[in-house]
C-alpha cells in the first residue's frame, strides 16, 4: 500500500503520516504527527470474516460505552483504521 492511499483512508495530508510499519502480517501501525500531537493508528485489509468479526465487536464494545476499546476511524476501500495500542484488542475479550 502506497502512503498516498494512507493519507486518503485516513483524512490527513500526505506529509503528517512520519511512519509506516508492518506489525503483522496484513496490519500496519502508521503513525501520523499533525497540530503538534502524535497518534497511531493500526490499518488492515477488512474483506475477510475474521476483520469484518473484528470490526463488529468494536462498533459493539464502542456503542456500549465501554471506554478501553480501540476505536474504528475508517472503514472503506477493503481496509479499517482503528486506534492503535490504546486499549484492548477484540481478541483480548475472547
Amino acid at each position: 500500500m502506497e502512503l498516498e492511499d494512507l493519507a486518503a483512508i485516513l483524512g490527513v495530508p500526505l506529509d503528517a503520516i512520519t511512519g509506516a510499519e508492518t506489525v503483522e502480517p496484513g496490519i500496519l501501525r502508521v503513525a501520523i504527527e499533525q497540530d503538534g500531537a502524535r497518534r497511531e493508528v493500526l490499518v488492515r485489509g477488512a474483506g475477510s470474516i475474521a476483520a469484518q468479526n473484528h470490526a463488529a465487536v468494536l462498533d459493539a464494545l464502542a456503542r456500549l460505552g465501554f471506554a478501553p476499546v480501540p476505536r474504528l476511524l475508517a472503514f472503506t476501500g477493503g481496509l479499517m483504521a482503528e486506534t492503535a495500542f490504546e486499549g484492548l484488542t477484540a481478541l483480548a475479550l475472547v
